[in-house]
């Protein structure tokens, strides 16, 4: 088991530690020393950080070596055995063609996070390449519907890509998955049943960006590949289970340092936003898909109070300049 302990050199005030990082090739015990750290909580980061390296195998301890050769030579050969063919040479492009180029001769012990930053932004604004094919989270789509359609968790984990019409910008609600992400629920085939909500270009532009990745996704897999035809899915194409996407949404909230709330509440938040900008109960009612008016006038009355005024507001600036 390894020592999580961090000492404190009472001779210059600072402190240390030291863990075992198992044996090497020869069967010698390893072991790792950090010193010079000036408070317990800055050790303890870095003695996590050294942990969590070992546990997953990619801890370095020559930090002078050069960050590109690195991935292109250890990292790689470590991967090799573990990816198919069309990943691994997709890698090494993205190596060649991408950190290569950005990071040159950097020694991984030089690399902050504020480099890594603007290393995506750098890829974004200057390359061309979507947010989302540079941070890679396949949930972020789900987020990104959420806040955008206000569609319910299991109405996006049960979206599939012949639901979405891109030529019109729209997509049509026809499938749920369940609470527990083991089946999908069809809706009726009647024209009252299906609820048809247009897309803003961000998210059609999004939405596109998505697909080629997920189609990527496939290709690598090969024949393990399940497909549903799911928009969001997890690389073998199978559902996401509901369980995980809020464990990432709690996690993402907390990071975020924000009131924790449910997936739920991105409904509730863009029915809010939806009528303090004025827009008519009615179209948020449809978008929403309540069973009634009356229930999303009666949910967001506390909302209207301030509409009214504004509206009344807008009004009187019209009729009286």
């Amino acid at each position: 088991m390894m020592q999580m302990k961090v000492h404190k050199d009472e001779k210059t005030g600072t402190y240390w530690f030291v863990v075992s990082a198992g044996n090497d090739e020869l069967g010698k015990r390893r072991q790792i020393k950090r010193r010079g750290f000036r408070t317990e909580k800055q050790a303890l980061k870095e003695m996590r950080k050294i942990l969590q390296q070992i546990d997953e195998n990619t801890y370095i301890k020559n930090t002078k070596l050069v960050y590109s050769e690195f991935l292109e030579g250890e990292w790689l050969d470590s991967k090799a055995l573990k990816l198919k063919p069309v990943t691994l040479a997709t890698y090494k492009h993205n190596i060649q063609k991408h950190i290569a180029v950005y990071f040159k001769k950097v020694e991984i012990g030089k690399i902050t996070p504020q480099m890594i930053e603007k290393f995506y932004v750098h890829l974004v604004k200057e390359k061309g390449l979507s947010e989302i094919t540079v941070l890679g989270s396949n949930l972020y789509m789900a987020y990104l519907l959420a806040l955008t359609t206000g569609m319910r968790q299991g109405e996006i984990l049960g979206l599939r890509w012949k639901d979405i019409v891109f030529e019109n910008g729209t997509l049509q609600v026809r499938q749920t998955l369940s609470h527990d992400g083991k089946h999908f629920s069809e809706a009726t085939k009647t024209k009252s049943s299906t609820r048809t909500i247009t897309l803003t270009e961000k998210t059609i532009e999004e939405l596109k960006a998505h697909k080629k990745k997920v189609a990527k996704e496939k290709l690598a897999t090969g024949s393990s590949y399940q497909d549903y035809n799911l928009v969001v899915c997890t690389k073998m194409g199978n559902p996401i289970n509901p369980r995980n996407l809020l464990r990432d949404f709690y996690r993402l909230m907390k990071k975020a340092i924000v009131p924790k709330i449910k997936f739920q509440g991105l409904r509730h938040t863009v029915a809010t936003l939806m009528l303090t900008q004025g827009i008519n109960p009615k179209i948020v009612n449809e978008i929403l898909w309540h069973s009634d008016i009356r229930v999303t006038l009666d949910t967001y009355s506390h909302v209207l109070p301030t509409v009214h005024k504004e509206t009344a507001k807008q009004f009187g600036n019209m009729l009286f300049g």
